[in-house]
This record gives structure tokens, sequence and C-alpha cells, in this order.
């Protein structure tokens, strides 16, 4: 029992010290704004390909593969969608996109609850239609991060 102890106690500081050496980047992996992206505190070295960032009332312009765009505070009613768009030169009608969510200042159900419900390419744009599926309006900002594929 005792061995089992150790060897578990073993693993936990080891798992320990793997979390603090991803939550850390080489300072050379950076050597521009460009080149690492803070997600959420966490700061990971960006893959090919260029990012942005923006916010404001639609449509936002945010030119790169890949970016994150915070809304304005979004008041869509209980079971209506809205389109928020983000112009993007990187974009054309046939490009592969992925959106999510990465998240919303209201508090959910009370302030109503966002759905992606699809991320639409055009012309130089990108159209997020987001769908409150909850009862009451939506009262809060969403973080939308995309992705050329």
């Amino acid at each position: 029992m005792r061995a089992l102890l150790a060897g578990l106690f073993t693993m936990l500081l080891a798992s320990s010290a793997m979390a603090a050496q991803v939550s850390s980047v080489n300072p050379a992996l950076c050597s521009s704004p460009q080149a690492c992206v803070d997600i959420n505190s966490v700061v990971i070295p960006a893959i090919n390909g260029t990012t942005c960032s923006a916010s404001g009332a639609t449509p936002q312009t945010c030119n790169g593969t890949r970016g994150f765009v915070t809304t304005n505070s979004l008041a869509t009613a209980a079971t209506t969608n809205a389109a928020y768009v983000i112009n993007d030169s990187s974009v054309n009608a046939g490009s592969l996109i992925q959106c999510e969510n990465l998240g919303y200042s209201g508090t959910i159900v009370t302030n109503g609850i966002p759905v992606f419900v699809s991320c639409v390419p055009g012309a130089g744009t990108i159209t997020v239609n987001i769908t409150n599926a909850g009862a009451n309006a939506l009262s809060g900002t969403i973080l939308i991060g995309f992705s050329l594929q």
C-alpha cells in the first residue's frame, strides 16, 4: 500500500511540474506579437499563418487565417438568430472555416444561451449565425474564435 501511495505521489508531482512547463513559453519562440497567441492567459506559439483580433459591433475586420473577435453586447431575443459578420480578406466562398464560442460574458440561462448554428464563408467575409436557445434575451459579449482550415 505504501508503494502504491508513493507511486501516486510521484506521479502527482511529475504532472504538476509538467503543468508548470506548459503554461510558460520560451521567449525565443515569440519574436513578435504575431508569433504567439494568448488564450486565457496561456501563451502558445502561433502555428503558420496570421492571427488577428478585433472587437465591437458587426461587421468587424480581422484579416488573418486565425482570429479572435469579441462582439458588442448582444441583446438577441429568445429563440432568435443574430448574424455577426467578420470581414477577412483571407476568406472566399469556398473556404473551410471553423468557428467556436470561446466565452460568453453573460450568465448562461439568466442571460440566454448563445449557440453557434453556422459559420458561413463568403467573398471576404465570415458570417457567424448565433442563435439564442434560451428563454431570456442575450445580455453579454461573445468571444468568437475562427480558423481557416
